[in-house]
């Protein structure tokens, strides 16, 4: 399976945590669509390091981490994942200034209150969050990933702090171009 810089992974793993984000994105789908779908938990980015290694980057409890993509999970196909990119890419300007924004976010914490607001959000649709300036202190993953989008094309997630991993897997402006399994076959 061939990756890229500039994609992302949706993924669908197991575990508490992804157990949780689920069960909540479901409430969300069957309140807004009542079909089955694949339900995502997790979005990482895929770009270069500083080195030019192909890497993963992705927030998690420890922050912003970094792996080569041949060490990842993922490579080693311990979890589900599809692979999204731009429909309309980024242009070699925009794809710089996105990798570099995500390698300035190693190190920065996980926004734990995030998935709260999340969740609050998901089953009222009353956003109680930070916004804006504010809210690119700490991230959760799909918040970092459509921030990170929006800097470099506005259109695309106008309230990224509002995006959790479904509505990210979801975006019109996405399109799915590989998977680890079967796409018939979902949860």
């Amino acid at each position: 399976m061939e990756v890229k810089a500039g994609q992302f992974l949706a993924v669908h793993s197991e575990g508490f945590l992804p157990d949780s984000i689920q069960f909540f994105e479901r409430i969300q789908e069957f309140r807004e669509n009542d079909k089955p779908k694949l339900i995502v938990n997790h979005i990482a980015e895929i770009i270069h390091d500083e080195n030019g290694i192909l890497s993963v980057y992705e927030m998690g409890a420890k922050g912003c981490v970094k792996k080569a993509w041949t060490e990842s999970d993922y490579f080693k196909n311990k979890s589900k994942f599809v692979i999204l990119e731009l429909i309309d890419n980024f242009n070699s300007l925009q794809l710089l200034n996105y990798t570099i924004a995500i390698r300035n976010d190693k190190g920065k914490g996980y926004d734990f209150l995030g998935i709260l607001h999340q969740i609050i959000f998901t089953l009222t649709g009353i956003w109680l969050g930070k916004t804006g300036s504010d809210a690119k202190k700490r991230f959760y993953c799909s918040e970092q990933a459509a921030t990170r989008i929006h800097e470099q094309k506005p259109l695309m997630f106008p309230k990224p702090y509002q995006v959790n991993p479904q509505i990210f897997f979801e975006d019109k402006g996405l399109k799915i171009v590989g998977s680890n399994f079967d796409l018939t076959k979902i949860n």
